[in-house]
């Protein structure tokens, strides 16, 4: 990754493995798919590998791009068949991005686990932060701040910043399609916005509940994040 003056002035380095716009779960049949950057030495990660792009196409109103990943551990063992489209909207005001990904459980059943780091995560740029850049985190009823939305279930966050120069932000909307609509969020100061439906006794310290979900084999299980 290239060292960017804007990230230097405002944050120290910090989570490598948190890039852009990702998809993946900490805890998948005991594999850590997020925490899985190529420096890390621990031996329980998984990686996302691309096997095929299965199209691209373009026009005045929106572009599409189709994808099929693989989810394996280290040694090559496929464990998810991921199906990705991601559609980019024509705005003049907007940047729109869906995302529509099917998973499907290659051989075995899969779990996917109980745990904090999950699972559509976006970073945000310095400027966006609220420790240190300027930003605030916010439900759809103003309800926000990073401890107070850590964890909690809200149908729509934004991450917002004003100034005299510039109003803009970050919106991630949940389709009512998805499992356990609304999604909670893991939410952080240093510019972490990722919906993690598989995270209840993680995110709420209540050892009773179960955020797990299982993939039988064939059984595909569908996302939809606007």
């Amino acid at each position: 990754m290239k060292e960017v003056e804007e990230e230097a002035a405002i944050a120290k380095p910090d989570h490598p493995h948190q890039r852009g716009l990702w998809f993946a779960h900490e805890k998948v049949n005991g594999l850590d798919f997020w925490n899985n950057e190529a420096t890390y030495t621990t031996p329980n990660r998984g990686k996302i590998v691309l096997a095929k792009l299965d199209g691209v196409s373009g026009g005045k109103d929106r572009g599409v791009i189709a994808a099929t990943f693989d989810w394996t551990d280290l040694a090559g063992h496929k464990l998810l068949t991921e199906s990705r489209r991601m559609t980019f909207y024509a705005d003049p005001k907007l940047r729109v991005i869906d995302f529509d990904i099917t998973l499907t459980a290659a051989a075995d059943a899969v779990t996917f686990g109980d745990a904090k780091d999950g699972a559509f995560g976006v970073r945000m740029r310095p400027v966006l932060q609220e420790a240190g850049g300027g930003g605030h985190i916010t439900n759809a009823d103003g309800f926000g701040g990073r401890t107070p939305a850590l964890g909690q279930a809200f149908q729509l966050v934004r991450l917002l910043r004003n100034s005299e120069r510039r109003k803009g932000g970050n919106s991630d909307p949940d389709h009512p399609d998805n499992p356990r609509h609304p999604v909670r969020w893991h939410a952080r100061g240093y510019g972490l916005f990722a919906a993690n439906p598989f995270a209840l006794a993680a995110f709420t310290g209540d050892k009773t509940k179960d955020g797990s979900l299982t993939i039988a084999p064939a059984n595909p299980c569908a996302s939809v994040i606007g």
